[in-house]
């Protein structure tokens, strides 16, 4: 037998021990650690877990996904362009209105004011700040607009001392104030006094009054 043909017998005879050693216990346990995986590969239900089009996971529309949270949120801050009916509303008429102080009629523009009564506000300096606990969307403001406007039987007016923001008329004392504690607001517009009358339960670290 030439050299040539020995050797090709070795190599033979080595890979018919390797197929027929005795496994270890670790290769033992690496074989039944493959197989318990495949079997999971095998129940693997794909609709549950969607891929996108670059083959990652995605959230496959589950609640709290990433999509549902990117349609509540605007697409700019409060100060400029947004997809909110009174947002938009509040914005053009502030500037046209410019550094005046009041409260205006927010469909003519023209500035208002009552004999009695108060006026009272939800908006924070955290609800117009994007990524802060309190922000809210254009669908939540404009929902929370139309909602208050009901309970406290006033359309929608714009507020302005320092910072645009929506407002609404109540002759109730105690409704007014209750909103402002529940809105977290400074305080609210008292009319027959020509002054404000402060929150005590105001909290400045999620409103912060700008001027």
């Amino acid at each position: 037998m030439l050299y040539g043909e020995r050797s090709g017998y070795t190599r033979l005879l080595r890979l018919i021990y390797n197929e027929v050693k005795p496994m270890t216990d670790i290769e033992r346990y690496r074989k039944r650690r493959a197989r318990r995986i495949y079997s999971r590969l095998d129940a693997w239900e794909e609709e549950k877990h969607p891929r996108d089009a670059s083959g990652r996971f995605s959230s496959g529309g589950a609640s709290g996904s990433s999509e549902q949270k990117e349609e509540s949120r605007p697409k700019t801050t409060h100060e400029g362009k947004t997809e909110s009916k009174y947002r938009n509303m509040r914005n053009s008429l502030a500037g046209k209105i410019g550094k005046e102080d009041g409260t205006f009629d927010l469909e003519t523009g023209e500035p208002v004011s009552f004999d009695n009564g108060y006026q009272v506000s939800f908006q924070t300096s955290n609800s117009e700040e994007i990524g802060s606990d309190g922000f809210m969307g254009d669908k939540d403001y404009d929902s929370a607009v139309d909602d208050l406007s009901k309970r406290l039987g006033s359309k929608p007016y714009l507020g302005k001392f320092g910072e645009p923001e929506i407002s609404f008329h109540c002759n109730d004392y105690d409704t007014c104030m209750k909103m402002a504690t529940k809105y977290n607001q400074h305080s609210i517009f008292d009319w027959s006094k020509g002054d404000i009358v402060e929150n005590p339960f105001y909290d400045e670290s999620t409103n912060k009054i700008r001027r």
